[in-house]
């Protein structure tokens, strides 16, 4: 019996919430802005729409954006606590990165 308990924490380790995670990562400052970029449809996951409760788990592909750049990412490790900034780069790998350009005439 203690086996499976121990299953099931790995099992729930191995995932974290969407906005949980890209606090985590350092990707946005505030776990809020991430709630707000999952609402607003700046951010995708494995290429679908993304709500703030969605569960991210490793391999998976996060792509959002902000202000006039284009992030793609693949995660690779699930945090069980807290991160420096520098620690929490190793979290993900930069899949694809591209400036969006402005359509706007002025």
């Amino acid at each position: 019996m203690k086996e499976d308990q121990r299953t099931k924490k790995t099992a729930f380790e191995n995932k974290k919430r969407l906005d949980v995670f890209l606090k985590a990562s350092c990707l946005v400052s505030r776990r809020t802005v991430a709630n707000h970029m999952c609402e607003a449809g700046l951010v995708k996951l494995n290429g679908g729409t993304a709500k703030p409760a969605k569960e991210v788990k490793i391999g998976d592909v996060i792509e959002l954006r902000r202000g006039n750049k284009e992030i793609a990412i693949r995660v690779l490790e699930i945090p069980d606590k807290q991160f420096s900034k520098k620690q929490a780069r190793k979290l993900y790998e930069i899949i694809s990165e591209k400036l969006i350009e402005n359509d706007l005439d002025l």
